[in-house]
């Protein structure tokens, strides 16, 4: 089966789903974590692995999705990655250079600490593999890693299908589009 498409009103649906999760819901919410940088790599792997992930998951009270985690106003900083999402035809507000997705959700759109203290959050890292200060309290939340730099070490608890880190790949992206294709 092909993966859902960027464009598709799938993403606006998994935010949609996430933010209804965090607004009190009693699911659980698998949140696909692209690295601090929210670099465009980080940004596509994070959003196709939620789109792949969500397919396979049958339980209508976990709520998969992205998260970019950046604040939603500093998006449009890099022009890269507005470029990038903009061509993939995400839904979005504003005008050229100022332009940030609404389909998907950003750092300042969830309480992820909250999600971590109910037991509720799942995070898979995409494009690192070792969560930043200041989320670093949600270490027992990582269940999954895909990541093309060098390994930190964390999160050894993982089994070999849930922790892939392999250096030397010029993008993460490669990495996700290998892992959905198997």
């Amino acid at each position: 089966m092909p993966p859902p498409r960027l464009g598709s009103s799938a993403l606006g649906a998994l935010k949609a789903a996430l933010i209804s999760a965090c607004s009190g819901g009693a699911g659980r919410c698998v949140v696909v974590l692209g690295n601090q940088a929210a670099d465009p790599d980080s940004c596509a792997s994070a959003i196709a692995l939620s789109l792949s992930l969500a397919e396979t998951v049958k339980d209508e009270e976990v709520a998969v999705a992205p998260l970019i985690p950046i604040p939603r106003d500093d998006f449009s900083l890099q022009l890269d990655r507005v470029h990038l999402l903009r061509r993939a035809k995400l839904r979005g507000e504003g005008d050229g250079g100022a332009w940030r997705p609404t389909d998907v959700a950003f750092i300042d759109d969830v309480d992820l600490h909250a999600l971590g203290r109910s037991g509720r959050l799942e995070l898979v890292l995409v494009d690192h593999n070792k969560l930043c200060d200041e989320l670093a309290p949600l270490a027992h939340c990582v269940r999954g890693i895909v990541d093309h730099h060098q390994d930190e070490g964390e999160y050894r608890q993982l089994g070999a299908d849930d922790r892939t880190i392999e250096l030397g790949i010029g993008s993460c992206a490669s990495l996700v589009a290998e892992r959905i294709r198997t």
